[in-house]
């Protein structure tokens, strides 16, 4: 059983009224290495997924990074209403999340995961066009709706991959990606904030479209690596 058969299996259980002559019970499996092939699934899938992670935990705090080097002044905004910005973040991310897995149901998971992936990455490198509180909040509930289906999607394609006493260890794998994340994402932005001034931007709006932009990137690769 190859790697290639292995996916058909796994789109199939994703898409399960796609083809349902994908999944074939009869075929004789008894000659698969399955250490070897777990471990060509692993470098395949796994590694990836974290780095989406770590792009969905950098982009969301960059705002807090963005606020060190004069935001709120520039925006002409309270403490008060930067918070605010932040807890509606909250409100889609949350509402959306189930609402995301019925829908992965029904498309490819390249196409949904990097779909929303796209978005967010939009939706951040906007940010760095602010100029008013009022855009700093729609943007926030835009990026909080736009990333709310990542993790839960993310462990449902996983779960389609590996049997259920594989899975703990690839989750908590694809999940320290978050850890990685708050560990280098305040040297990330205070090297960013050096191109304060250039193209009349400050520093903290290329902290957003930087990180953005890389986002977006990795989103349009994400359609053919996933």
């Amino acid at each position: 059983m190859s790697l290639e058969s292995h996916s058909k299996v796994e789109d199939a259980s994703v898409n399960p009224g796609k083809d349902d002559n994908l999944y074939r019970p009869g075929v004789d499996t008894t000659g698969v290495d399955e250490r070897k092939l777990i471990r060509r699934i692993d470098i395949r899938v796994v590694p990836w997924l974290g780095l989406l992670y770590l792009l969905n935990f950098l982009d969301r705090g960059a705002i807090g990074n963005a606020k060190l080097y004069n935001m709120e002044v520039d925006l002409h905004i309270t403490d008060t209403q930067y918070l605010i910005a932040l807890t509606v973040f909250f409100f889609p991310y949350a509402l959306f999340e189930p609402v995301s897995n019925v829908v992965l149901r029904r498309f490819r998971p390249s196409i949904w995961l990097s779909s929303m992936m796209l978005v967010w990455g939009i939706v951040m490198m906007c940010h760095g066009f602010l100029v008013n509180y009022g855009g700093l909040v729609t943007l926030r509930v835009l990026l909080g709706l736009a990333e709310a289906g990542l993790y839960p999607g993310i462990v449902f394609y996983i779960s389609c991959w590996y049997k259920r006493s594989e899975l703990g260890v690839r989750i908590a794998a694809f999940f320290t990606s978050a850890t990685i994340a708050g560990a280098f994402s305040g040297l990330l932005a205070a090297a960013i904030s050096n191109m304060d001034g250039i193209g009349g931007k400050p520093g903290w709006s290329w902290i957003f479209i930087l990180e953005g932009l890389f986002t977006i990137l990795c989103a349009i690769a994400s359609y053919w690596i996933i």
